[in-house]
């Protein structure tokens, strides 16, 4: 279907499992994949991962953190800060709550702007067209 539609270019990115099977059942799979491609004449495997990373349900967050705050660049920085996130919906009351709590050891409030001041302000104007409130609370203080 892709080729029939004139994509040029097709990269695969492919992510494993092996919590419920093999931690390398998934070969087979990607080896029928390279035959496929082969065949078809398109596409390409840009990348595999698998659930040991990417797929973390157990919170083992030292696998995919990075501790060296030295390394960071501001997206880093902000969403390792973001320690805690709490959306709350009010329906009596109309009313949504973004309640954020921000580690500013590791980054200032103005950081966490720098980067969703955009996004801020479009959940702030979506909420007023819908006819609710939104509300943005950081560190405990009201802000929106």
């Amino acid at each position: 279907m892709i080729k029939n539609n004139g994509v040029k270019n097709v990269y695969i990115h492919i992510f494993t499992d092996g919590r419920d099977v093999s931690p390398t059942s998934g070969i087979k799979y990607i080896e029928a994949l390279e035959k496929k491609l082969k065949t078809i004449g398109i596409g390409s495997i840009a990348s595999i991962g698998g659930r040991y990373y990417g797929m973390d349900r157990d919170n083992r967050f030292d696998r995919v953190v990075n501790k060296n705050l030295t390394r960071f660049e501001i997206h880093d920085r902000v969403n390792y800060a973001v320690t805690e996130a709490n959306l709350k919906i009010s329906k009596e009351e109309r009313k949504v709550t973004l309640d954020l709590t921000i580690d500013t050891n590791i980054c200032p409030v103005l950081d966490y702007f720098e980067i969703f001041m955009e996004r801020t302000m479009m959940s702030k104007y979506a909420a007023k067209y819908l006819q609710i409130w939104f509300e943005l609370v950081i560190n405990g203080t009201k802000l929106l």
